[in-house]
């Protein structure tokens, strides 16, 4: 499988396997107020992962408790590129697989 590169954009959030999901939920709340779209949150690794999907599950709350996006949905996309990073034991770059989780934004349906 040939991947892409990914291209970071405004409402690019990176996580890392020490990133606090709050202030990474929150975060992506506030890209939200301010019009950015779309909101990925970017990680690689498993640990970088899992803050990943608690930080999505802040950012979920958050927006489906808010009063000025009440008809707002959530969910997240997930997508596989590769990134240029460089290795900390040798200084070397190489590519690595990024997991990319695009916000995906829709109106709520009244049931």
């Amino acid at each position: 499988m040939d991947l892409n590169y990914y291209t970071e954009l405004k409402g690019t959030i990176r996580i890392a396997g020490g990133t606090q999901p709050k202030n990474a939920g929150l975060c992506a709340f506030h890209y939200l107020q301010h019009g950015l779209s779309p909101i990925d949150f970017m990680c690689i690794g498993a640990n970088a992962n899992q803050q990943a999907t608690k930080a999505m599950g802040v950012f979920r709350h958050i927006v489906e408790n808010s009063e000025d996006f009440k008809t707002v949905e959530v969910a997240f996309q997930p997508m596989l590129f590769k990134t240029p990073t460089k290795d900390n034991a040798t200084g070397v770059m190489q590519d690595k697989n990024v997991t990319v989780w695009r916000t995906v934004l829709f109106n709520r349906k009244k049931i």
